[in-house]
Parts: C-alpha cells; sequence; structure tokens
C-alpha cells in the first residue's frame, strides 16, 4: 500500500499545473483548496461537529461566493502581507470595531499540556518501551530527559512528545504490518504502559495541571 503511494509533492505540482489562475496568488488559493482545506480542515471540523451532534455550517465556502471571489484580481485578496483585504475593508465599512479587525488570529489549539500531565501520562510510557526504543530512532537518555521536564513542569515539551507519540503509533499501526505477524501490532497501552512506569526513572509530576 505504501509502495503504491504517490509522492505528496507529485499531488501538489499536479494541482498547481491545473490551476486556473493567472498570478501566483491565485494558484497557491487553488492549491490550498483543492488539497489541505478539504482534506484536513473541513474533514476535522465534519467529524468532531458529528461527534458532538452539530451541524456546522460554512456560508463563506459556498460555491458562487467561491466562483466570484476567485476571479478577483490578487491586491483584492492580499494587499502586502494583509490577508482578506476586501473582507476586512467590507467589515470595517459595516462598523466592525478596529480592534476586532486588527487582532492576531486565533487557532484552535489541543489542551496538549494538560492531557500531558494527566490523561494521556500513561500512555506516553509507550515513548519508553523496549519495541519503541530498539527501533533506534530515538535515543532513550534523551527521551527520558524530555518526559521528566515535561511531566515536572520545568519546561512544556508538549508538541514535540506529541509528534513523537504519533509517530511512533503510525509506525505500529502501518508500517509493522508489513514487517510482523497478524495480530502483534496491536497497542497494548494500559498494561505495557503501566509496567515500564514501574520500571523505568521517569518521575510523575508533583503536581497535576489544574489541582
Amino acid at each position: 500500500m505504501l509502495q503504491k503511494s504517490d509522492d505528496p509533492q507529485n499531488v501538489l505540482l499536479r494541482y498547481f499545473a491545473k490551476a486556473p489562475a493567472q498570478d501566483p496568488l491565485s494558484e497557491l488559493l487553488y492549491v490550498d483548496a483543492k488539497t489541505y482545506m478539504v482534506a484536513d480542515i473541513l474533514t476535522k471540523v465534519d467529524r468532531m461537529s458529528m461527534l458532538n451532534s452539530l451541524e456546522v455550517r460554512v456560508p463563506i465556502l459556498d460555491h458562487q461566493f467561491i466562483e466570484w471571489v476567485t476571479g478577483l484580481p490578487p491586491q483584492w485578496k492580499m494587499r502586502g502581507r494583509r490577508q482578506k483585504y476586501i473582507l476586512r475593508k467590507l467589515a470595517e465599512r459595516v462598523g466592525v470595531p478596529r480592534e476586532v479587525l486588527d487582532r492576531p488570529k486565533q487557532g484552535f489549539a489541543l489542551p496538549l499540556v494538560h492531557w500531558m500531565r494527566n490523561e494521556l501520562k500513561e500512555m506516553l510510557m509507550i515513548l519508553l518501551e523496549p519495541r519503541t526504543l530498539q527501533r533506534g530512532y530515538f535515543e532513550a537518555s534523551s527521551i527520558r530527559k524530555l518526559m521528566n521536564d515535561h511531566l515536572c513542569g520545568r519546561r512544556d515539551s508538549s508538541a514535540r512528545i506529541w509528534r513523537l507519540l504519533m509517530f511512533e503509533l503510525w509506525h505500529r499501526n502501518f508500517l509493522e504490518r508489513f514487517t510482523m505477524p497478524a495480530g502483534l501490532f496491536s497497542l497494548p497501552l494500559v498494561a505495557d504502559s503501566r509496567r515500564m512506569a514501574a520500571n523505568s526513572s521517569l518521575r510523575p509530576a508533583s503536581a497535576p495541571v489544574g489541582e
């Protein structure tokens, strides 16, 4: 399966090649709409909203509106480093306060710091299991120090630990299927993690977040 997959760069290049645009900004927006938006942003919103029994609408993505906007000159889409220029000018005309128009963009971040010091603390021990370290990707002492510093509150390493954990889980769920007999790539998260916690030198956080 993985061997037959295309290089992600080739996917992007094909979209760039057939983008119906006359300027680089419009080409980039076309590729973004065909890849990142539909395969990432909208997919996540759709799944999370259904999970919570919510109906989410995206009126600015109405096809007639999008068709009109894509035909606008690039200077109406971005001017200097100011994005969504025409939308901001319209908001200014109808009286949206300046502090709202100039406010930095805010995303919806995961509460990784809290999770990794509380609910997901046991799962992190996956990174110290022999099964993980024997691959040779990670250095045991470095992983242990990274997690010690985070769990004890000396440093916020949640983003780095999250990426390492996701990489290891991806490896177990996909790559091991090509090299291990069926049934050996399952994730015994609770049992193995507790054994590793008991045998490792990893120290728990002195005071969990929120207490």
